[in-house]
């Protein structure tokens, strides 16, 4: 993909032969092309495949970050929203940067965020008409249990379904991992991990 890009692998022309482009193939290279090469520096190759090496704020450790061709940047973007459970601008500005790199990133990542139709339903108003919302009342523990789902990342950067478990009086909280958001998977955690331990509450509610 990065050998048929025509920005692409015109960078990895000059980063292959190890040498900037000289004043006179300057002019005749695109603009996006002189943009890519800011960050010569940070540029290695490995089998073939452009990357860009960079640092984990976290961590401080050297990341590789795959330089994405046009033709998979809607793939890319997907992956880091869609399936990485919808989440938020800055959740999955980090999940893009742990892997991918390409000139303005952050703002394609923001603008695919904030016109997801699904998180754009979800932070919508309630329509006219629907019966207003109560707020929930507890006055002992396990009167009534939360349960609602959360998406994480295991070691190997793969998404993993997390099932949140919250006493809501005590507002004791605790998550366990999950195959998947199946019924018959959340009717086992729970059994064996917290009605077992703490008994059965009066009331579950869940927002699924």
């Amino acid at each position: 993909k990065q050998q048929s890009d025509p920005v692409l692998s015109r960078v990895l022309y000059y980063v292959a032969r190890g040498r900037r482009p000289s004043r006179r193939e300057k002019p005749k290279e695109q603009a996006m092309v002189a943009r890519y090469l800011k960050h010569w520096e940070k540029f290695t190759m490995s089998n073939g495949i452009l990357y860009r090496l960079s640092k984990n704020p976290v961590t401080n450790k050297r990341r590789h970050q795959f330089v994405v061709p046009d033709s998979l940047k809607a793939e890319v973007l997907k992956g880091i929203h869609d399936s990485a459970g919808h989440q938020g601008q800055f959740r999955s500005l980090a999940i893009a940067r742990q892997r991918f790199f390409w000139p303005h990133i952050d703002r394609d990542v923001k603008d695919y965020v904030r016109q997801c139709p699904r998180c754009v339903i979800g932070k919508s108003p309630d329509p006219e008409g629907r019966a207003p919302l109560e707020s929930i009342k507890t006055s002992s523990p396990l009167e009534v249990v939360c349960i609602d789902f959360w998406t994480a990342e295991d070691s190997s950067n793969k998404s993993v379904d997390v099932l949140v478990v919250t006493d809501h009086f005590t507002r004791l909280a605790q998550a366990f991992p999950c195959r998947d958001q199946s019924a018959k998977q959340v009717a086992r955690q729970l059994w064996d991990k917290f009605f077992c331990i703490y008994g059965f509450p009066e009331r579950i509610h869940s927002d699924q």
